[in-house]
């Protein structure tokens, strides 16, 4: 009985173990993601500049902020994310396939 016991605490050990690896992995997965999509927008994107003027710089910000803490804690996976703010800009020429954000494009 302590043999079995043992193997199923194990087993439950080894299967939280991969787990948790997994999720690490997917996390980090989105990260890099998430990322990628962030240098593009600030350093290829012709209207980051005319989009992040004054205030909106700091919305802008504070949004990529939220974002990576929704990913970090799995609530948020990268591509959803970075969607998002590509949505933020409200631009007909940036978007996500699939993703429909709430602006419109007349």
């Amino acid at each position: 009985m302590k043999k079995l016991f043992c193997l199923f605490v194990l087993a439950l050990v080894y299967s939280v173990n991969l787990f948790s690896q997994q999720w690490l992995q997917d996390t980090a997965n989105d990260r890099r993601d998430f990322d990628f999509v962030v240098n593009e927008i600030e350093n290829s994107y012709a209207g980051f500049e005319r989009k992040t003027v004054g205030e909106k710089f700091n919305e802008y910000n504070s949004l990529k902020d939220t974002l990576y803490k929704q990913i970090h804690s799995g609530r948020r996976t990268g591509y959803d994310a970075a969607c998002e703010l590509v949505g933020f800009f409200e631009d007909f020429h940036l978007h996500c396939s699939g993703y429909f954000s709430d602006f419109s494009v007349i």
